[in-house]
This record gives C-alpha cells, sequence and structure tokens, in this order.
C-alpha cells in the first residue's frame, strides 16, 4: 500500500456552513458527497480513492485545460478512454493486408506478445522476422532473401547488425533483395508475414516506399516501434502490459 498524501481545499466558512446544511437537509453522510452532489447532480455512487500527489496534480492539470467540472469527471474521462482503445489481437491484425503499427511503452510486452502469440497464430503464412535485437531465437536465422522457404510456411529471422550503421545497410539490402524478387514474379511474396522491429530506426525513403504500399504484395507488414509519429496514416495497436499469453 503506498503511502499517499491527501489533499484538502480550504472554503470559506460561510460556505463551509451552508454546505453543512444542505448535508443535513438532503441526509447526505459526509460533505464530499453533499459537494459532488452540488457540481455533479446527477446520481452516482462514490468510492473514495487515494491517489499519489503527483498524479493528483496531473488530473487538476487535465481538469484546468480541459473544462472538467470535477475530478471525478477527469477520472471518468480516462477510464472511457482507455476502455476504448482497441486491445490487440492476432484477428484484428490480420483481418486485411493493411500494414500497421504494433506499439507501446518499453517493456510492455510488444515483442513478447509477437514472439509468443501473433507468430505462432500464424501456421498458414510464411513469416520474417527482422530482428534488430536478437530477441527471435526459436526462429531460424537466414542471411539472405534466397533462403526463405514460402512453399512451407517457415517462421525465419534476419538479424542484422546491432545499433550500427553497417545493420542499416543490411536491412536496406534485404529489401531491395525483396524488391528485386518482386519485379520477377509480383505474387511472390503474397502470403509473406513482414515483422520489423525497431522500425524506428530506418525512417527513410527505401523503407517506408516498401512499407506503404506493402499492401499490394504481401499479406501483411507490421512495424514494432515505441514511436509512432515517424509512421503517420498508419493503424496503431497498442500494447499496454503484456506479461503471459
Amino acid at each position: 500500500m503506498v503511502d499517499d498524501k491527501h489533499t484538502h481545499v480550504y472554503v470559506w466558512k460561510e460556505d463551509f456552513e451552508k454546505l453543512k446544511d444542505i448535508q443535513n437537509s438532503t441526509g447526505e453522510e459526509t460533505l464530499l458527497q453533499t459537494f459532488h452532489n452540488l457540481v455533479s447532480p446527477e446520481k452516482k455512487a462514490l468510492t473514495l480513492v487515494n491517489f499519489r500527489e503527483s498524479d493528483y496534480n496531473k488530473l487538476k492539470k487535465i481538469q484546468d485545460e480541459c473544462g472538467f467540472r470535477d475530478l471525478g469527471s477527469v477520472i471518468h474521462h480516462v477510464i472511457e478512454m482507455q476502455a476504448s482503445l482497441e486491445m490487440v489481437t492476432s484477428a484484428k491484425i490480420m483481418k486485411d493486408c493493411t500494414p500497421m503499427v504494433l506499439s507501446g511503452k518499453p517493456l510492455s510486452g510488444k515483442t513478447y506478445w509477437t514472439k509468443n502469440v501473433f507468430i505462432p497464430s500464424l501456421v498458414n503464412n510464411p513469416v520474417l522476422v527482422i530482428d534488430a535485437n536478437g530477441e527471435y531465437e526459436s526462429l531460424k536465422e537466414i542471411k539472405s532473401i534466397r533462403e526463405l522457404d514460402l512453399a512451407n510456411n517457415h517462421h525465419v529471422r534476419f538479424c542484422p547488425a546491432q545499433h550500427s550503421v553497417m545493420g542499416t545497410l543490411q536491412v536496406k539490402q534485404l529489401f531491395t533483395e525483396l524488391n528485386m524478387s518482386l519485379d520477377m514474379n509480383k505474387d511472390a511474396l503474397k502470403n509473406l508475414v513482414l515483422i520489423v522491429e525497431e522500425a524506428q530506426g530506418y525512417k527513410s525513403s527505401w523503407f517506408n516506399g516498401f512499407l506503404y504500399k506493402s499492401r499490394h504484395y504481401i499479406r501483411k507488414m507490421i512495424v514494432v516501434s515505441p514511436q509512432t509519429d515517424c509512421f503517420q496514416g498508419l493503424q496503431t495497436f497498442t500494447i499496454f502490459q503484456c506479461t503471459s499469453n
């Protein structure tokens, strides 16, 4: 249990007395409920929650900037926004061929979910993972597109040099090979699912050109990244916390 600080508000004494009068006349148990009913007249049950002082200050800032009438309304809005977010599932990702972003804060479980939930569900598709950090150990490593076994739906990975110019050049060469395969046969990669880890590191014309047109050539392209601003216009699914499959 966190020992949270409480925040108090001073009111004019005459207003306090009026609040007490209203409380007595309405039969409410606490002044907290009395005041809430004044600013939020719809009847809703109240539960007292302790907040960290820093979180309370964030709520107050949202209230001031957005014009909410009380902090309860702010919290309700935040919860409703969270509940309305599309939670990621394999079926949602694979419903069409449109490229998309799998996002989330560092350590939220993006790679864990992709490796342990999403890829095992793709029994009818070949999968190629650009494994920037060497995290897909169970997948066979290939060095060239020529090693792809598309007919047998094998799941493989390509491991560029980590965090270096050389790694970027290696990925660029891989995409050159993909484009060459498509030049020879535009349907050659039609069932391929391509997953690019740490995709924010490949912000370039050769990468974005393939990404945004990928729906015409392959089954699905997924970029895994904590950043979304560099992939404008793409549908985004967010992993909030994934600790099991």
